[in-house]
């Protein structure tokens, strides 16, 4: 029977929690952050600061791996409709935190929202399953946000490597 070269007690590469349920993600081969800005109307004035001024997306495919695969397969599914729903960390932060926390090499997003999930098996890996995911950020404006996006950034960095 084929294994996958990835055991479980091997670390996830990144993880996906609402506060409640927490996905391991294995294996993560490719990690895209997309930022796309946004111009300010013409003639607008000190009221375009209240506005977001950008939207982030990310792509990312992983392994879900071991015994536990299919519950963390339901559990990936799971996050995704209750993120929109109104999250466990919704709830406990009274809306200051809304959606999912992803944590990667790219540091702590918070209000993370799955738009696409898609899961694959072969047969040369029995033993995992490849996950493709498509998440976008849905901040909270104001400094309470500005603060969690720069602690995020400072945990990524804190060992020198962002890993």
């Amino acid at each position: 029977m084929s294994q996958s070269f990835v055991t479980e007690g091997t670390a996830p590469s990144a993880l996906l929690t609402d506060g409640l349920i927490t996905v391991p993600l294995h294996a993560v081969s490719v990690i895209t952050l997309s930022q796309t800005y946004h111009l300010p109307p013409f003639g607008a004035g000190l009221g375009r600061a209240m506005i977001d001024t950008h939207d982030d997306t990310m792509s990312l495919s992983a392994m879900l791996i071991g015994p536990n695969r299919m519950l963390d397969r339901l559990g990936l599914e799971t996050l995704a409709e209750s993120a929109m729903r109104g999250s466990v960390l919704s709830l406990a932060s009274a809306g200051l935190i809304d959606g999912l926390i992803l944590s990667t090499a790219f540091g702590i997003r918070m209000n993370m929202f799955i738009q696409s999930l898609t899961v694959s098996a072969s047969a040369s890996k029995r033993g995992a399953l490849d996950v493709s995911l498509s998440l976008t950020q849905a901040p909270k404006l104001g400094l309470i946000s500005a603060i969690l996006d720069v602690v995020g950034a400072v945990a990524a960095i804190g060992d020198g490597t962002g890993s």
